[in-house]
């Protein structure tokens, strides 16, 4: 942002600074009042309650006991990502995306 730009009166300087403005208003007040909403999550949460309020140690969430391994995560980040490009709908979207890309930097 340049020294001219806080000078000068700027419609669409004002515009972006007001639409960037609202998006972190709005996801302040996501995350300070939206719950969580992800079931493997709410597991944990629900299984550490419980463990501290029955003294029980043994339980747990299956999402606890899942062992990250390199393999595991190679899998799911490398080849997914490229066996949905595999689909037709997917790679038309990325082909359109791609395309207006293209014409947007050309």
């Amino acid at each position: 942002m340049y020294a001219s730009s806080l000078i000068t009166f700027d419609p669409n300087l004002i515009l972006l600074q007001l639409t960037g403005i609202m998006m972190l208003f709005f996801l302040l007040l996501d995350v300070l009042i939206l719950d969580e909403s992800y079931p493997p999550v709410l597991l944990v949460n629900k299984a550490r309650r419980l463990r501290h309020e029955t003294g029980n140690w043994a339980l747990h969430a299956r999402h606890e006991e899942w062992d990250v391994s390199l393999k595991e995560m190679a899998n799911k980040f490398g080849k997914t990502p490229f066996r949905l490009l595999a689909t037709p709908i997917c790679f038309l979207v990325a082909l359109y995306a791609s395309f207006v890309y293209g014409i947007l930097y050309l």
